[in-house]
Formats: C-alpha cells, sequence, structure tokens
C-alpha cells in the first residue's frame, strides 16, 4: 500500500479531528457530571441543615 503525502496528511488530520471531538464530548460529560455531584452535594447539605435546624 502505498499512499501519497497529501492522502496521509489529510487522513491523519481526520484521525486528529475525531479524536479531539471525542476528546471534547468527554471534557463536557465529566464537567456535567461533576456539576451534577455538586449539586447534589448542596442539595443534600441543605436538607441536612434544615433537618437539623427543626
Amino acid at each position: 500500500m502505498h499512499y501519497s503525502y497529501l492522502e496521509l496528511t489529510s487522513t491523519f488530520k481526520d484521525q486528529i479531528h475525531e479524536v479531539l471531538r471525542l476528546v471534547r464530548q468527554l471534557t463536557i460529560q465529566q464537567r456535567i457530571h461533576q456539576q451534577n455531584v455538586l449539586k447534589r452535594k448542596v442539595m443534600t447539605k441543605c436538607r441536612l441543615d434544615d433537618f437539623h435546624a427543626r
């Protein structure tokens, strides 16, 4: 199999774009997950504070 330089660079670029896209998706999902965890912690803390305040 012999590829031309241009073919190689274009497929390489495509792969890089794909990887970057995946990484971006993962980081976004992680960020959302962290926010959800934080929200849950805050909610639980508020509930506990309410409970103890009674």
